[in-house]
C-alpha cells in the first residue's frame, strides 16, 4: 500500500468542511470533502460504499 498524497501548499479545505483521504484494499485512493458537521458513523458508511478500506486520514 502506498502512502496517500499530501495536499499541496496553499491547498485548503473549504470553511466548514474536512478533507478525508481514503486508501482502499484494491489500491485505489480517493479524497472526499465532507461538512464538518457530518458524524463519524455517517462518514464510515459513505466511505465504505466504494470498497474495503485500508486507511483513512482526516485532515
Amino acid at each position: 500500500m502506498q502512502p496517500l498524497p499530501r495536499p499541496r501548499a496553499g491547498q485548503h479545505n473549504k470553511p466548514g468542511h474536512v478533507r478525508v483521504d481514503v486508501a482502499y484494499a484494491d489500491g485505489s485512493s480517493l479524497s472526499f470533502i465532507f461538512p464538518r458537521s457530518t458524524r463519524i458513523p455517517d462518514l464510515n458508511a459513505q466511505i465504505a460504499r466504494a470498497g474495503r478500506v485500508q486507511k483513512v486520514i482526516l485532515q
